[in-house]
């Protein structure tokens, strides 16, 4: 399974049946990739939703906990942060070349979630490192 890509393992974990050995054995590398994927960094999406102002489209990694909490996916249409985090991401974001960090992002999406989902996305958030793809305009 290790040559596969992760959109690819994420399609065969959705596409298994479940409690099926397959659906176990892909979870098991999804986690493995889960922990190592600096696919998206803080800065990246810093860089979208407050310089270029974008509503971002993120999908989550199959069996991530922000596939559990927020389901498949979630339109960002604030991020929100302290004056101390944007002053990191900004001198992060203009350093030659850009430092990339990664973490938690905290915000408010649309449509609407569950009040429970609303609050988490605010005071929690979700791992960078739990993002597949990343849409915005």
């Amino acid at each position: 399974m290790t040559e596969l890509t992760l959109e690819a393992l994420s399609i065969l974990y959705q596409a298994a049946p479940d409690g099926s050995i397959q659906k176990t054995q892909i979870e098991i590398e999804l986690q493995k990739r889960i922990a190592n994927n600096t696919k998206f960094s803080i800065e990246y999406i810093y860089h979208l939703a407050l310089i270029r102002g974008k509503a971002i489209g993120m999908n989550f990694i199959p069996s991530s906990e922000a596939h559990k909490i927020f389901g498949n996916n979630i339109t960002i249409v604030k991020v929100l942060y302290t004056l101390d985090e944007l002053a990191t991401f900004k001198d992060n974001y203009n350093k030659k070349p850009p430092l990339n960090t990664y973490g938690y992002i905290k915000g408010e999406a649309h449509p609407a979630l569950s009040e429970q989902q609303t609050e988490h996305l605010k005071e929690v958030g979700f791992n960078t490192s739990d993002i597949l793809d990343i849409l915005h305009t």
